[in-house]
């Protein structure tokens, strides 16, 4: 009996090369980028996976765990809605102003 070959979901195919991207972060600025604490640090993807965009080093920085979870149980719904409208929105520097608001 042959098995079906697992076919990637398109999230996972977008997130690909997390881990490398972590590690160059972790080398080049190993800390919270909105807090500064060097503790538990997750990716965040700036430019949102969910939204069609690739893992890539300009499109992600190091959030603590406290201010990721923060980041995204305050702008998810904010980021979607001006993704919704906006596909060319610049993410960056809307995350720069967000940021100061955590």
């Amino acid at each position: 009996m042959k098995r079906k070959k697992k076919r990637r979901s398109k999230n996972k195919e977008l997130r690909r090369g997390s881990r490398i991207v972590k590690k160059w972060l972790m080398q080049d600025r190993p800390y919270c980028d909105i807090c500064g604490s060097t503790q538990n640090l997750e990716l965040h993807h700036i430019y949102l996976i969910r939204h069609g965009f690739p893992t890539a080093l300009q499109h992600c920085t190091l959030l603590c765990s406290n201010c990721h979870h923060k980041f995204h149980q305050k702008y998810d719904k904010f980021l979607d809605v001006v993704n919704e409208h906006n596909h060319y929105a610049d993410f960056l520097e809307l995350y720069n102003v967000l940021k100061k608001n955590i």
